[in-house]
């Protein structure tokens, strides 16, 4: 919570909307968020990541939609390359791609979505994408990690990457723990599996 300030009022001078999606906190994430310039969408019941991704992308109105984290890892002075692809008419979305080595998890799950689609960081969560890309698609999965590519390709997405740096934490400790991570990301490569069988 502590972060989300930060990253809404950093978002701003990039953007003309800044969407927060409160997935049921407990916290005071609406008011830091508000009170930053952000606009909460706010859920009644925890939907997690991809339900609460598609009730940003219902309400979001630029010609452009940027998703990023809320532990202020993203840059947002980085939104300018991740968006310039669309505006040049070269992409429909844009992954930023992590100069870090992902997670293995990650790393078998780009292998596998390399299959159909090129790309490098499946499972970076700073990436751009243009209104009419972001509307036709049905977001589903454990976790956006490779289907939110795989769903942006088949409803005709040029696919492409900028690269990004990745900034350390200021405040807390991430929720996935190696646990986690391998339980989300095994379900998360067998949907994807299933999906590409289809």
């Amino acid at each position: 919570m502590e972060s989300v300030g930060d990253v809404v009022r950093g978002c701003k001078r990039y953007c003309e909307e800044v969407i927060v999606v409160d997935d049921c906190s407990s916290d005071n994430t609406k008011v830091v968020s508000e009170q930053a310039g952000g606009t909460v969408i706010r859920n009644n019941t925890r939907l997690g990541l991809v339900k609460s991704m598609v009730r940003g992308f219902e309400v979001a109105s630029g010609d452009i939609i940027v998703t990023l984290d809320a532990d202020g890892q993203h840059n947002p002075s980085e939104i300018e390359d991740l968006v310039q692809p669309i505006i040049d008419g070269e992409a429909d979305l844009v992954l930023g791609r992590r100069t870090c080595k992902p997670p293995f998890s990650e790393r078998v799950i780009s292998e596998v979505v390399n299959l159909r689609v090129k790309c490098f960081d499946v499972g970076s969560g700073f990436r751009a994408v243009s209104l009419g890309v972001a509307r036709k698609m049905r977001l589903w999965g454990a976790c956006p990690c490779g289907s939110f590519v795989l769903e942006a390709y088949e409803c005709g997405a040029r696919v492409t990457e900028v690269p990004i740096c990745i900034q350390s934490r200021k405040y807390g400790k991430s929720h996935w723990s190696a646990i986690s991570r391998g339980l989300t990301h095994t379900k998360q490569l067998m949907m994807l599996i299933q999906h590409m069988l289809l």
